[in-house]
Parts: structure tokens; C-alpha cells; sequence
């Protein structure tokens, strides 16, 4: 989870924290973020901003 000021940056953000992880010895889901975020239409994705938004979908 990130935050910026926007999406442009918050996606920017997210890929550089994915790229720099390094864990050892456990399983991780960051593979599949990378890859989420690696999606040239990642920022055109739609998004949430809060999990009310969630409940009521």
C-alpha cells in the first residue's frame, strides 16, 4: 500500500517498493503485484479509496 498525491505517482511508488523488496525464506504475494503493477494499464485500473467502497460494491 502506498500514497502520493495521485495515481501517476502512487503507481510510480508502488513499482519501485515491488522492485526493492527482498524477502528470504517465506513465501510472498509479491509476485503478483509486480506483475499488477508492471501492466502498462495498471493506472488506468479502477481503485478503491477506502474499504467502505468495498462493502458496498
Amino acid at each position: 500500500m502506498v500514497w502520493t498525491p495521485n495515481r501517476e505517482q502512487a503507481v510510480a511508488r508502488a513499482r519501485r517498493a515491488l522492485a526493492e523488496l527482498a524477502v528470504e525464506g517465506v513465501a510472498t504475494t509479491a509476485p503478483p503485484h509486480r506483475r499488477i503493477v508492471g501492466w502498462d494499464e495498471c493506472p488506468d485500473l479502477p481503485f478503491v479509496r477506502s474499504l467502505g467502497e468495498l462493502r458496498s460494491q
